[in-house]
């Protein structure tokens, strides 16, 4: 009896193991399986990959992965095609393609998503916002901004750009395939390309290509990458057949006459710490000389560069004058750099956001310093609105609804273009009205500047004098 109880036990004991032991293997296998798998089953690994190193020290770059998973990226960082977008905050980043000749450049408050290889064996990339530098090594890239495809040719460099209203290309050397749903062309150096985000189904690329314009010709992403050097020295541009475009290298004046361009840090930029380091551009090849409040700063002629490291700043607010001189002492240009600095000379705590501020609500605040009318007339085609307000005050600004990216949180300076071509301006009466706003979001004051469009006047046709008319009647004769 006592033998049969003990089997029954064993057996029960026997019957509840086996179970659990079934179940201890399959959990085991399960978390191998998610936390100890091969490369190949990790999304995170492979050679589908773009590398993202930071280009200089005070850059704040972050990889989206997915949802709203964030990480900052401190040094070279792998992204993948699983992986949401890059985001360049401050700074500039590389994009290192593997196994590729191929260059790739994130400008500041750059967004980016890499697609991974397609069947095609091209690396597929998609711009959302601001601007790409590509220096093509071969042809194994392509871009697809909200309004077309970009495909680089091989030895090309080529800038694109995404806003809020459309997409743009400018290719410095060498040609570019781009294409819409409607259409496709050929885009040669010197030229370029805008497609509003409305017109994509509709445009016919052959006709939306113009020549380089000198506006792009400013911006930090065409000096930091000396652009002038291919549309000056790169030969007579082309519209991608081979034509040459008749007087193109012509119109093309160098950005040499602003002689020099500070590249870091930006204007109004805040930083936590009683020093900068300062670089720049010399665009104007008679600079021999550049200083900093009148402390002299190192030149690098072979790099057509400048730089001031360690520049002591003495405020909270620093209004830095720079000049630029040429080998007799003649001051060929000057500027002011503002930087704001949460720690004076000195000081070992830092100094935050006032914690108590009365908004100012006089007109006198709240200026736009140009244009100087309001209404304004004009006649061209791009209006360039700036305004000025006090430190502090406002959190981020609107136009029309459209928040100003390159606007620094509580600065001092603000601009907007007003541009026929992105949709912005249009012949007649445009009403622009700007909000500034504060820590909680409240609209802390409200004004309006207006654009009077108005189409250039046909020139008149010349009038014929009786003797052009009596010789031409005789001449027919």
């Amino acid at each position: 009896m006592m033998r049969n109880e003990r089997a029954a036990r064993r057996n029960s004991l026997i019957s509840f193991a086996v179970p659990v032991a079934v179940a201890v293997i399959v959990l085991v296998v399960i978390v191998r399986a998610l936390f100890s798998g091969d490369d190949s089953a990790n999304t995170r690994a492979g050679d589908d990959s773009v590398s993202i190193i930071p280009k200089s020290e005070n850059s704040e770059i972050y990889i989206y992965m997915s949802g709203d998973s964030k990480k900052r990226i401190e040094g070279e960082e792998k992204m993948f095609p699983t992986d949401n977008r890059l985001e360049v905050k401050s700074g500039d980043a590389e994009l290192v393609i593997a196994n590729s000749a191929s260059k790739v450049y994130a400008d500041r408050l750059t967004e980016v998503s890499y697609r991974g290889k397609g069947s095609d064996a091209l690396h597929n990339f998609e711009l959302q916002s601001s601007y790409l530098w590509i220096e093509a090594g071969a042809d194994d890239t392509a871009f697809k901004l909200k309004s077309f495809v970009v495909k680089p040719k091989s030895g090309s460099v080529v800038a694109l750009s995404q806003n809020a209203v459309g997409s743009n290309v400018y290719v410095l050397k060498g040609t570019a395939d781009v294409a819409t749903e409607a259409s496709n062309a050929n885009v040669g150096v010197n030229q370029m390309v805008t497609v509003l985000t409305n017109e994509a189904k509709t445009i016919k690329l052959p006709e939306a290509i113009k020549p380089i314009d000198s506006f792009f010709r400013t911006e930090n992403v065409y000096v930091k990458h000396d652009g002038d050097k291919y549309l000056l020295v790169s030969g007579l541009p082309t519209d991608g057949s081979g034509s040459v475009l008749t007087g193109s290298l012509q119109t093309i004046a160098p950005a040499s006459a602003k002689a020099v361009v500070i590249t870091s840090p930006e204007d109004e930029a805040s930083l936590e710490s009683a020093t900068v380091d300062i670089e720049g551009k010399i665009t104007n090849p008679a600079v021999t000389k550049v200083t900093v409040d009148d402390k002299e700063a190192k030149i690098n002629a072979e790099a057509k560069s400048f730089s001031f490291k360690s520049f002591p700043l003495q405020s909270n607010v620093n209004n830095l004058v720079y000049k630029a001189f040429d080998r007799d002492g003649n001051l060929l240009a000057k500027g002011v750099l503002t930087v704001y600095s949460s720690v004076k000379q000195g000081q070992t705590s830092q100094a935050s956001k006032p914690t108590v501020t009365t908004y100012p609500v006089s007109d006198k605040d709240f200026q736009i310093v140009a244009p100087t009318e309001n209404p304004y007339k004009t006649t061209e085609n791009v209006v360039r609105i700036e305004g000025r307000l006090p430190k502090w005050t406002a959190k981020y600004i609107t136009v029309n609804g459209f928040r100003l990216t390159k606007f620094t949180q509580y600065g001092t300076y603000w601009y907007y273009f007003a541009n026929q071509d992105y949709g912005t301006m249009n012949d007649g009466i445009n009403t622009y009205e700007i909000k500034y706003f504060g820590d909680n979001d409240q609209v802390l004051k409200t004004s309006q500047f207006i654009i009077v469009k108005e189409t250039p006047k046909p020139a008149p046709a010349p009038i014929a004098t009786p003797s052009a008319t009596s010789s031409g009647t005789q001449a027919a004769e």
